[in-house]
């Protein structure tokens, strides 16, 4: 048997036009982080999907992954294509820390015989 279900909640939170959610992580509180294709990463209430805070130009570009802290349940780490990683304090709503990784070189290693 299906089961229906019904829609308690919407919103549009990105203000790029034609964004679209490439991952959703929840955070602390009431919390869900969010990022999007507009290279936003976006802090909304869990309950009303209300906007809390957007990050953009402190976020990394290309932005397209991002995962939570299992010691730290108030950090969010994103990482985009530009090679640029970079940790975010919820409860500050501020970046806290970044670096950048170095593209990996595509020489062989010698086989093992």
């Amino acid at each position: 048997m299906a089961e229906l279900f019904r829609e308690i909640a919407s919103a549009r939170p990105s203000q790029v036009s034609g964004s679209y959610i490439y991952a959703l992580l929840p955070i602390a509180g009431e919390g869900l982080a969010v990022t999007t294709s507009g290279d936003e990463l976006l802090f909304l209430h869990k309950g009303s999907l209300r906007t809390l805070s957007r990050h953009h130009d402190d976020v990394p570009k290309l932005v397209s992954c991002m995962a939570g802290c299992a010691d730290a349940e108030n950090v969010v780490i994103c990482g985009g294509g530009d090679g640029v990683v970079a940790l975010f304090d919820v409860r500050t709503d501020q970046r806290i820390s970044h670096f950048k990784i170095g593209k990996s070189s595509s020489v062989s290693l010698p086989q093992q015989t």
